[in-house]
């Protein structure tokens, strides 16, 4: 029982140790092609970023920079 045990450890080992050969040494170079697909961007109606008020905002009176 020994025996098998010991030679399925040493195949693992083996098929470990293959494995990574074959990842370092195998083939590694993709296949090579040109892909050319149009692409269409639909472009929204140009608006500002920002709203310009016609008139400042109504304020308290104080200011947030009043020192005491």
């Amino acid at each position: 029982m020994f025996r098998i045990l010991k030679g399925l450890v040493y195949f693992a080992v083996l098929a470990v140790i293959a494995l990574s050969a074959y990842a370092y040494l195998g083939p590694m170079e993709p296949a090579r092609v040109q892909v050319v697909q149009p692409v269409s961007l639909a472009v929204a109606p140009t608006e500002p970023a920002v709203t310009i008020l016609s008139s400042p905002p109504a304020t308290s009176g104080a200011t947030t920079n009043d020192a005491p």
